[in-house]
C-alpha cells in the first residue's frame, strides 16, 4: 500500500510528460511543414496557395457548426443552451482580425473573418429573437450590423498593426480557453459534455491549418493566436479522448493539487449544527484539536452519532 502511495508522484510525473510531448508532437509538426517548405521538400508556393483555400474553408465550418444549436433553441424558445460569450468573443475576433486583414490587404483573412462576423451577428439575433420576444429582433439585428461595420472602420483607422495583433492574440485566447474553465468538473465526472466533439475537432484542425499559413507568409499576428487556439485546442481533444477511454495515459495529475484529505476543527464541527454543544466538551479533546472526516475509532463513533445531521 505505502509503495503505491509512493508510486503515484512518479506516475503523475509520467503522464504530465506524457501530455506535454503529445502538445509539442503537435506544435512541432506545424513548424515541421514550415521546414520542408524551407528546404524544398515541399512547395511552399503550392502549399501556401493551397492553404489559402483550405485555411477559410475548415474555419467556415467552425463558424456553421452552431447552426444546429440555435435552430434548436429558435424552435424551443430557449437560448439557455446558447453559448451567447463566446458567440460575442468571436464576434470582436473577427472584427479586429477583419480591421487586421485590410491593413495588410491580405483577402484571405479578410474574407474568411467577414463570413465568420456574418454568422456571429445572426447568432446573437437569434438569441435577442428569444430573449424580447419578437419585439424589434430586425432593428436589432440593423444595429448591431452598423455597430460591427462602424468597429472595423474605427479599428482600420486608429489601431496600429502592432496592436492589433495583440488584441487578436488576447481574445483569440479568451476565446479557444473559456470551454477550459469547466475543466476541473469534467476530470472528476469523466463527463465531456461540456466540450462539443466535432466543434473541438474543427477548431483543433483550423488553428493547425491557419498557423501553418501564418508561419509560410511570415505574420506573426496571425501565427501567434492560431498557434496557441491549437495548443489550447488539441489539448481539449486530449481530455475528450480521456473522457472516452481512449488515451493511453492519466490526465488526474491534474487534480492533484485539489486532493487533500479535509480535516475539520471539532469547534467548526460543532458550530454547523442548531444548538449542538461543542465537539471538544463531548470528546474530552483540547479546544484547538482537529478530528479526521474519515474517523475510524469505535469508542469514537457512537459519540459523533449526535449530529449526524451536520453536513461535513
Amino acid at each position: 500500500m505505502a509503495s503505491s502511495q509512493n508510486l503515484k508522484p512518479v506516475l503523475a510525473l509520467v503522464d504530465f510528460a506524457l501530455t506535454g510531448s503529445t502538445l509539442a508532437v503537435g506544435v512541432g509538426t506545424v513548424f515541421g511543414i514550415k521546414a520542408l517548405a524551407d528546404i524544398g521538400f515541399l512547395d511552399g508556393y503550392k502549399l501556401q496557395l493551397l492553404l489559402s483555400c483550405v485555411c477559410p474553408g475548415t474555419t467556415m465550418l467552425l463558424f456553421i457548426s452552431p447552426i444546429p444549436i440555435v435552430i434548436e433553441s429558435l424552435r424551443k424558445l430557449d437560448v439557455t443552451t446558447l453559448p451567447v460569450p463566446a458567440f460575442q468573443a468571436q464576434a470582436v475576433c473577427n472584427i479586429l482580425t477583419m480591421a487586421y486583414g485590410l491593413r495588410i490587404r491580405n483577402k484571405v483573412v479578410l474574407g474568411n473573418n467577414s463570413f465568420g462576423l456574418l454568422f456571429q451577428v445572426m447568432y446573437l439575433s437569434s438569441s435577442h429573437f428569444v430573449k424580447s420576444g419578437n419585439r424589434h429582433w430586425m432593428w436589432h439585428s440593423v444595429l448591431l450590423q452598423a455597430v460591427c461595420c462602424l468597429s472595423v472602420y474605427l479599428s482600420v483607422v486608429a489601431c496600429s498593426l502592432d496592436t492589433l495583433g495583440q488584441a487578436i492574440t488576447l481574445f483569440n485566447v479568451m476565446l479557444f480557453a473559456v470551454p477550459l474553465s469547466k475543466l476541473a468538473n469534467i476530470l472528476k465526472t469523466k463527463n465531456c459534455s461540456a466540450l462539443p466533439t466535432a466543434m473541438t475537432v474543427i477548431a483543433t484542425v483550423a488553428n493547425f491549418f491557419w498557423s501553418v499559413y501564418g508561419l509560410l507568409i511570415e505574420d506573426i499576428y496571425v501565427l501567434v493566436p492560431c498557434l496557441l487556439g491549437f495548443i489550447l485546442c488539441l489539448f481539449q481533444v486530449l481530455v475528450i479522448l480521456w473522457c472516452a477511454n481512449q488515451l493511453p495515459f492519466d490526465l488526474g495529475f491534474i487534480l492533484l493539487p485539489c486532493r487533500q484529505s479535509k480535516k475539520i476543527s471539532p469547534v467548526e464541527f460543532s458550530t454547523q449544527s442548531n444548538n449542538i454543544a461543542p465537539v471538544p466538551d463531548k470528546l474530552g479533546l483540547p479546544e484547538n484539536a482537529e478530528v479526521d472526516v474519515h474517523l475510524e475509532n469505535p469508542e469514537v463513533t457512537p459519540m459523533l452519532s449526535a449530529v449526524t445531521e451536520v453536513d461535513v
